[in-house]
């Protein structure tokens, strides 16, 4: 099961003003003052942050839940997941909304995920592992 992220004004303005940012660089580099260095950095940048932007979502299958966020992937096995909550911390995180899930795990592992209908999404990991803490900071 594939779950995008969830997507608001707040993340979505810092990412596309960033981005406008840099194309505008970008533009500098190819039409102003042409710098060869200039163009394959912005273009290495912006990609990553398109890759973040469209292609940021998490996957549950039946043991692990798959964070994909651009070029970084995580798996975090369901059974070391030890609690969820919902949370509103603005850490970097794979998320692209402030409006956020804390997912604990193993020890002292922490992360921190934005799926677009989270109430269904916890319920899939409790239907994997009902075990699971909900609400517990």
């Amino acid at each position: 099961m594939s779950i995008p992220s969830k997507k608001d004004f707040i993340i979505g303005s810092l990412i596309w003003a960033v981005l406008l940012i840099f194309i505008w660089i970008l533009y500098r580099s190819l039409f102003v003052d042409f710098s060869m260095v200039g163009v394959i950095g912005m273009v290495i940048i912006i990609s990553l942050f398109c890759a973040k932007w469209f292609n940021t979502r998490y996957i549950i299958t039946h043991r692990t839940l798959k964070i994909i966020s651009g070029i970084s992937h995580n798996s975090i096995d369901i059974e070391d997941i030890n609690s969820i909550s919902h949370t509103k911390n603005i850490l970097i995180a794979p998320a692209l909304s402030i409006e956020r899930i804390e997912i604990k795990y193993k020890q002292y592992e922490t992360v921190y995920i934005s799926p677009k209908h989270t109430d269904n999404f916890m319920q899939e990991l409790l239907k994997r592992k009902p075990s699971i803490k909900v609400g517990v900071k």
